[in-house]
């Protein structure tokens, strides 16, 4: 996904906004995005197929888990989406506040 950071005379807004009836991955496809055009950090989104042991057999696990690709070398997984959405706000404000670190 592609998201545009518009400048207007009272600041920036992100184009297109997140809209609620997106669905979940696409949800955290746009705020990867959004971190990608806010700091250059590029971070991939991907269905973290998970699988859970059961009386000794493998059983995939239907929930839906998501992993993370982060700059093309760090990976982790698996999220639920509320989880996904807060380990994505967290890189964007260590992120963030990694570059004021090194500024002053």
């Amino acid at each position: 996904m592609k998201v545009e950071l518009v400048e207007t005379e009272h600041g920036s807004r992100i184009e297109p906004r997140c809209n609620d009836w997106w669905s979940d991955l696409k949800k955290l496809e746009w705020k990867a995005a959004v971190i990608e055009a806010t700091t250059g950090l590029k971070v991939e989104i991907h269905d973290a197929k998970t699988s859970t042991k059961v009386a000794g057999i493998w059983v995939r696990d239907w929930s839906r888990r998501y992993g993370f690709m982060v700059q093309g070398g760090v990976s982790i997984g698996s999220f639920s989406f509320s989880s996904a959405w807060t380990f994505l706000n967290g890189l964007e404000i260590g992120y963030e506040s990694g570059k004021k670190a090194v500024r002053s």
